[in-house]
């Protein structure tokens, strides 16, 4: 039976839940309405608005951001604020008024000054995280914090893979109240915008604002209802809505009640992290109970509601700080609580909510329960009858069968006590705490009286450092053998457990005990301190707001060609208006399918696949294996060598072996999405065991000396020889892999037509492989097949191949079935089977004179290739290693390995990242065994051919005041032990080749001259479209206004090359050259025969030339030709100078400064390429910092979320961003000058590791005189390698 209503209490039954969305009222009714419905669900299926985006589904990525204003229970006053649509279940919505990006600003009403400021700004790229950035900044606005560095702080909850941020920021900070005169723009600041508040509101709108529904009162979830795609529905499910704590525990106490499960909803934050929460029989929705949510101030006591929000706790803790002595350590714990989730999270969620968690998984590193464990709080819990008061460590056992939290009790602390948290991350905002750290010491007299010490991130059952704890109490502080005898025993104390993808047990115990003694470094007098160890105290804190510097010139031989414009899309970006194959409506009668995966370790044989309990859900239509293929069994198009040498099955057949952990065996066919992924999910799946571990990485392999998963490719042998030299030494370098984290992931609809054939829209960068692939799968003739791509959000090489294998499921579907079927992948999906950047491995023995010339250089190259070698970038890793410097004297052996995870593939700059960082981090190594300064050793071996690159590092060195900057860092390490600086330049040069085809077509319309283009390309965020518009507003002599571009599709553009390499916009805009030259020349032919004077207006020629029967379409294909016109070749340099800080006793760090020149030619729009380079080279800095993929021993992928795979976020980025095109550099292999820029700077983000070696050096060397300063590279600099790598030990550790 159902939860029963309140008894003898006034209960009010709903049908109808009632929000108002752009101010109009939503009646939904509750029938058979599920509590896992989110708002975001409501808003993109059922009311179409689909400019609010999801990803993560985990409050994790930002682009599911609304802004919402609801009643505070306690004050009655209208509050404004963002929330994450994706976690919020629509049963939560009683009463709100909720705007989503539609509502901001659109075409027919206009637009908002953020939208009109992320446009001019240059803020968006492929867009499909910009609706999430606007709103949060719109929520900001519209509550009031308008400052720069309330704005700068508030993004930590919004991923953008495409930018860099740098723009955003600074649209956003421009809007601010302070605004540095160098943002502000055209557009009015923020105090003379116009905003709607509800409280005193002037302003007449159609509609009353929404209004708290009365309450108690509860929804019988029943069994239909009016809403589509929910999936599955539960009859059983009551959703309660109360307003006092006594209507609570009416609930949970009435007898009818017993036995049946029941959750307290606030904020819903937790399904974040714990998807697999158990359903419940009811819930009860307390977030509009008052007595929750004050709170009060006495001699004895801060007072606060357990079911205060992070954000209202951060408030009233800089309140009280500000006004009560006894309380100025608040300030602290409100800055800790800064950094818990992201703004959207903490505007909702509680602290009794984060309390929760912990309670239910005692792993859970929860800095709520840390920081008030070490502030001697209570935690009071009511059970309806009673109150008890009890430690944080004590609730952690409590029984709290039929109780709630309270209130949470905070005593003050007077002068003597001492207090500080630290919390150390993956990154700077919007990541849990590897460890976290609480420490309060009771000093007098330099001796220890009381002390608290507590760690989060250890284990699940570990709270106090109880030994040391003990040890400490009574002990002078500041006492170098006492320190000692401390450390060892928080060393006896820590005892890690060990848990993928948690960092390792002895990082975590090591850096536990570094907080500790940076705690006691900071409580000592200064006077007691040794100068170098005095940077130790401080925490690294990054300063307030960033800065950059974008310098570029423009050439106006060829406007508007060369001119900064905006991105066509952009608007519609912001706007919400630019819909993704994501956001396409479904079609009559369509079908959703997911993918069956076989959970089992590689080399598992399938013997069986299950699919009666799966079959049995209403609502799914099929299941489809290996053998209802009708065609082949393979995703991949065998078009080229370049992407093909392979097949890759579609589904593992049953009888074969497994290739990796989660190889897709079928896919299930259903009335939605959600009903597919649950069906999915319950086919059981029979395997014969795996009979030997994985080989997950090439180390593994060569350790096993598994030689025939190594293949040869290739060998460059040197032509000079020469073996004698001064300095010689070997090493070796190893690099992961890094996922592309494109927003929108891999989707596709697929409809069948009436000719027999299908429409696919895909989200893909390839519609030529997609073509050929379906064609193959279905053995269908490829012109039944029609491909339309309008744009994609995000792809970074991810949707080249990849894509064909959802477009080959979807459309093996929707043949069988012929119906339309839609195929999207959750974002743990793709991280499991989608394949990353290719790992690599190297090894290299090298000779050099004094002076650190090459004599010889013998490296084996080794490129992990995953489970079948078909994106191999042989090519470009052995033009990166020979391309910068004089290479005569190289023997490059290249290698590809077979290893048991997903198959590799192309991602940004794929092969010149590996290339450029293994040579770059050899020249590293050469500077280090010389002693030279290592730009100077790169001087002494570049190529003396790269003259203009020559050129361009003299210009750099002056630009970026390297030598004095270089001396100012040597300087600050030689003074500080546990502080560190480092600094490090290389430049670039990678060679750009056309071997590829596109196509595009012109269409000008007789009626007003207006022009139509399609083209081979896919916008996917680079500016194609915008670049391409200005090529052809500059060929026919028209404003860019004249000029659309629709879709890509395979009719006009067939057997067209992929996009990506940074070539295609290049490739496509010479194709229009082309074809605008041949419409020329028929319009001007026409002129003539009309006797038209030069004068005559665009419009009039066209209609001339019409009447004339001059043909006014065009479709032309540019293929390079070596030897004629099309000769397009050309090389691309760089160089870029990174400078860190470091903190050595934690591993964390800070980008202080990136100056980064980045050869554009004559840039077509610089706009558009200074936005690339920022973009490219942040996800380089990503790659080398901090994303880091984690298998476990089976092979599973362990960093699948947003919660533990961490992309650069916003105050990741440079301090001071300095980017400059050089001038006077045309390049003159192009029509236009320019040259590519979404690539190749990626590989300038290798700076980064090297800057942190640099810092590295000197403390290792520091702390150790005898020890290597030379640090390998083995994965991504992350806070636990640089920790591990900086060689501290506690015995180091003296003030």
């Amino acid at each position: 039976m159902a939860a029963q209503p309140i008894k003898n209490m006034e209960v009010k039954k709903e049908s109808f839940l009632e929000f108002y969305i752009h101010g109009e009222l939503k009646r939904v009714n509750t029938v058979g309405l599920k509590p896992e419905m989110t708002l975001n669900d409501y808003i993109r299926n059922n009311l179409g608005l689909t400019g609010t985006k999801n990803m993560c589904k985990e409050g994790g990525c930002g682009i599911c951001i609304v802004s919402v204003s609801i009643e505070n229970p306690v004050t009655k006053v209208r509050e404004v604020f963002a929330v994450n649509s994706c976690l919020v279940s629509i049963l939560s919505c009683n009463g709100w008024d909720i705007t989503t990006i539609e509502g901001v600003g659109n075409r027919k009403k206009g637009y908002h000054a953020i939208q009109d400021r992320i446009v001019k700004l240059n803020g968006t790229q492929c867009g499909f995280c910009t609706p999430g950035m606007v709103m949060n900044m719109y929520a900001l606005q519209q509550s009031g914090k308008t400052k720069m560095a309330d704005i700068e702080n508030s993004f930590g909850g919004n991923t953008c893979r495409c930018t860099g941020y740098r723009p955003i920021l600074d649209a956003f900070k421009s809007l601010a109240a302070d605004s540095d005169e160098a943002l502000l723009g055209i557009l009015p600041d923020i105090e003379e915008i116009k905003l709607c508040k509800k409280d005193g509101c002037e302003k007449i709108c159609p509609t009353p604002c929404a209004t708290t529904p009365k309450t108690p009162l509860y929804y019988d979830l029943g069994s239909s209802s009016e809403l589509q795609n929910v999936g599955s529905v539960s009859s059983e499910q009551v959703w309660f809505k109360v307003s006092t704590v006594a209507e609570i525990f009416s609930i949970i106490n009435n007898p009818n009640n017993e036995n049946r499960s029941y959750r307290l909803i606030a904020g819903n934050t937790a399904k974040g992290v714990y998807k697999d929460m158990n359903k419940r029989d009811y819930y009860i929705d307390i977030s509009g109970v008052s007595e929750l949510r004050t709170h009060s101030l006495s001699t004895t006591r801060l007072t606060i509601g357990a079911n205060c929000t992070l954000a209202e706790t951060m408030d009233i803790f800089l309140n009280i700080a500000d006004r009560d002595e006894g309380f100025k350590h608040l300030t602290k714990c409100a800055d800790h609580l800064d950094l818990v989730a992201n703004v959207a999270v903490r505007n909702i969620g509680t602290l009794a909510g984060n309390l929760m968690i912990k309670y239910a998984h005692k792993e859970f590193p929860s800095d709520v329960f840390l920081i008030l464990e070490i502030m001697n709080a209570k935690i009071v819990i009511d059970n309806g009858s009673a109150v008890q008061s009890v430690s944080p460590a004590t609730f952690l056992n409590y029984n709290l069968t039929k109780s709630i939290i309270r209130r949470i009790e905070i005593p003050p602390l007077d002068n003597t006590f001492f207090l500080e948290t630290y919390k150390i991350m993956p990154r700077a905002q919007n990541a849990h705490g590897y460890v976290n750290a609480g420490f309060l010491f009771r000093v007098r007299n330099n001796s220890v009286v009381a002390a608290s010490i507590v760690y989060g991130g250890i284990n699940p059952n570990f709270v106090h450092a109880t030994a040391a704890e003990k040890y400490i109490m009574g002990k002078q502080l500041f006492n170098n053998q006492n320190l000692s005898v401390f450390f060892q025993n928080l060393s006896s104390d820590i005892q890690p457990n060990h848990f993928l993808p948690d960092p390792s047990p002895e990082y975590r115990k090591q850096l536990a005990i570094a907080l500790a003694y940076k705690f006691i470094l900071s409580l000592a007098p200064e006077t007691t301190l040794s100068a170098d160890v005095r940077s130790g105290a401080k925490k690294l804190i990054r300063p307030a707001l960033s800065t950059g510097v974008q310098e570029y010139t423009v050439n106006e031989a060829m406007l508007p060609v060369g001119k900064g414009v905006t991105k066509l899309e952009a608007v519609d970006q912001a706007s919400g208006a630019a819909q993704y194959t994501f956001d396409l409506p479904d079609a009559p009668h369509q079908l959703h399918a997911a993918f069956v995966y076989a959970n089992f370790a590689p080399g598992s044989k399938l013997k069986d696949i299950g699919t009666s309990k799966a079959m049995a859900i209403t609502g799914v239509e099929a299941f489809y294996k290996a053998e209802d293929i009708p065609g082949k069994n393979t995703f991949m198009a065998p078009i080229n060598p370049f992407f093909y040498n392979t097949d890759e099955p579609l589904f593992v057949a049953t009888g074969d072996f497994l290739k990796f952990y989660g190889q897709p065996v079928g896919i299930i066919v259903a009335s939605s999405r959600d009903i597919a992924m649950e069906a999915s999910a319950l086919v059981e799946i029979t395997c014969d065991p795996a009979q030997t571990s994985p080989l997950l990485t090439v180390p593994a392999v060569m350790a096993q000396n598994a030689t025939e998963r190594i293949h040869h490719v290739n060998t460059i042998l040197p032509s000079k020889i020469d073996r004698e030299a001064k300095v010689k030494f070997e090493g070796t370098f190893n690099m992961g892999c890094q996922a592309h984290f494109a927003m929108e992931m891999q989707v596709v609809q697929v409809i069948p037509t009436d000719d027999g054939g299908l429409h696919i829209q895909p989200s893909t960068q390839y519609i030529d492989g997609v073509q050929y692939a379906v064609s193959d799968v279905l053995k269908m003739p490829a012109n039944k097949i029609t491909i339309t791509v309008k744009r994609v959000g995000g792809a970074f090489g991810s949707k080249l191949t990849r894509s064909q294998w959802t477009a080959c499921a979807a459309a093996l579907a929707a043949y069988k079935l012929n119906r339309p079927v839609k195929m999207a992948l959750s974002m743990e999906e793709n991280m499991n089977v989608i394949g990353k950047r290719n790992p690599a491995y190297c090894t290299y023995k090298v000779g050099t004179d004094e002076n650190g010339i090459i004599k010889y250089l013998d490296q084996k190259i080794y490129s992990d290739v995953g489970a079948y070698h078909n994106c191999v970038p042989v090519m470009q890793t052995l033009d990166a290693l020979t391309n910068t410097y004089v290479s005569n004297t190289f023997d490059l052996e290249y290698n590809f390995v077979i290893t048991d995870t997903p198959a590799s593939t192309w991602a940004r700059a794929p092969g010149a990242v590996e290339g450029i960082a293994m040579l770059e981090n050899v020249l590293e190594h050469i500077a280090y065994k010389t002693g030279k300064d290592p730009l100077d050793v790169r001087m002494a071996n570049i190529n003396p051919a790269h003259t203009t690159l020559l050129s361009m590092i003299n210009q750099f060195i002056v630009w970026s005041d390297y030598r004095a900057r270089r001396k100012a860092v040597d300087d600050f390490n030689k003074v500080n032990r546990w502080r560190k600086k480092g600094l490090a330049v290389i430049p670039i040069s990678i060679s750009l080749q056309f071997l590829v085809n596109h196509y595009s077509q012109i269409s000008i319309y007789h009626i007003d001259g207006t022009i139509a283009v399609s083209h081979g390309g896919v916008e996917i965020g680079q500016g194609i479209n915008t670049k391409v518009a200005q090529v052809v507003a500059y060929e026919f002599g028209v404003p860019i206004e004249q000029i659309v571009i629709r879709p890509t599709d395979n009719m006009i553009s067939p057997n067209n090359f992929g996009t990506g390499g940074a070539l295609t916009t290049e490739s496509v805009c010479m194709s229009l050259k082309a074809g605008c030259g041949k419409l020329k020349e028929r319009i001007q032919w026409a002129k003539g025969i009309a006797n038209l004077p030069d004068e005559t207006p665009w419009p009039l020629l066209v209609k001339n030339a019409w009447a004339l029967g001059v043909t006014l379409t065009e479709n032309t294909m540019f293929v390079q030709d070596p030897n004629g016109p099309n000769k397009a070749d050309y090389v691309i340099y760089g160089v870029c100078a990174t400078e860190v800080e470091v903190d050595m006793l934690t591993g964390s760090h800070i980008i202080n400064r990136v100056d980064l020149f980045e050869d554009a030619g004559d840039s077509s729009n610089p706009f558009v390429d200074i936005g690339q380079v920022e973009g490219a080279f942040t996800m380089g800095m990503g790659y080398w910092t901090i994303e880091n993929t984690v298998y476990n021993h089976d092979g599973r992928n362990m960093t699948t979320s947003t919660w533990n795979y961490k992309p650069p976020g916003p105050k990741d980025i440079p301090v001071n961003f300095r980017v400059k095109l050089p001038s006077n550099q045309p390049n003159p292999s192009t029509p236009y000058k320019n040259k590519a820029t979404s690539e190749p700077p990626t590989c300038l983000g290798f700076s980064v590791p090297l800057a942190i070696k640099d810092a590295l050096k000197s403390a290792r060397t520091q702390g150790n005189p005898q020890a290597d300063g030379w640090v390998p590279i083995d994965g991504p600099f992350t806070v636990e390698n640089i920790f591990m790598k900086c060689m501290n030990n506690f015995n180091q550790y003296r003030l």
